[in-house]
């Protein structure tokens, strides 16, 4: 019978004891007993405690193996040397979430079959995009994404849309073939994402470009452990580690978000 308890062993100790007071000869198999439950207890204790360390080294090295594997297939571990806190939840990923939702909902009508006049125009070129792009290498791929979307022409939302700030669908951006800034960094982001790149190597950047003098989005890729900015206004995709002019605030993809500071 395993023994998990040290008082579980002073009680069948004790009990054999009173057991066999009244037969001399019984003292030393009471001993025995209580002595035989120690070393039991022992036992299992050294071997519970063994298991627990194995299950402690086999996590670890699982942990470490999984940062490995996330590192080789691209994850941003850092965005423009800032520190970043990954949270569930935040007031900032507001604009975004809604984008998410809308998105959606077009690609849903479009699918049926009723799609409004702006989202078949804008797919229609959208599907035209992605299908030229199909089949390339990945650097190309975002070299080619960067130029086709900054070709297009910005326009500031009040303007576009009559509004302080809305974030278009991609369809509803070709559709107008202009746009601001979120708008070109999104549309980045889900044609990278349509053409096979996973969220790991993506991120859409919300910041403020000092170069610029205000608020500014783009978008961030990884290929082989090399981070890139795509940003309107350059065809040429920039290392995020020669850019030293745009501060994070925070970043997204469809599922997590993060809120930057700048490294102390």
């Amino acid at each position: 019978m395993p023994i998990f308890h040290c008082g579980v062993v002073r009680l069948l100790a004790s009990v054999g004891v009173r057991h066999c007071n009244e037969t001399n000869s019984c003292e030393r198999t009471s001993y025995i007993s209580g002595q035989r439950a120690l070393s039991l207890f022992r036992a299992v204790f050294l071997t519970l405690a063994l298991a627990l360390a194995f299950c402690f080294v086999a996590d670890f090295s699982d942990a470490a193996a999984g940062e490995r594997a996330s590192a080789a297939k691209g994850d941003v571990v850092s965005v423009f040397g800032a520190k970043q806190t990954k949270v569930k939840k935040s007031k900032s990923f507001t604009r975004w979430d809604t984008l998410l939702k809308r998105y959606a909902k077009q690609e849903a009508r479009l699918e049926k079959g009723r799609g409004r006049i702006n989202e078949k125009a804008g797919s229609k070129l959208w599907l035209e995009l992605i299908d030229s792009l199909q089949g390339l290498d990945q650097v190309t791929q975002i070299q080619k994404v960067n130029s086709y979307f900054n070709a297009l022409t910005y326009q500031s939302d009040a303007k576009n849309y009559d509004t302080e700030d809305y974030w278009a669908t991609p369809y509803q951006f070709l559709s107008r073939a202009k746009g601001d800034c979120e708008d070109f960094a999104a549309a980045k982001y889900f044609a990278l994402r349509e053409l096979g790149f996973d969220a790991s190597q993506l991120r859409l950047v919300v910041g403020f470009d000092r170069a610029r003098g205000g608020a500014h989005t783009v978008t961030l890729a990884v290929v082989d452990g090399q981070a890139v900015m795509l940003d309107i206004g350059d065809d040429a995709v920039v290392e995020v580690a020669n850019v030293t002019e745009f501060d994070p605030l925070y970043s997204v993809t469809e599922s997590a978000g993060w809120l930057h500071r700048k490294a102390a």
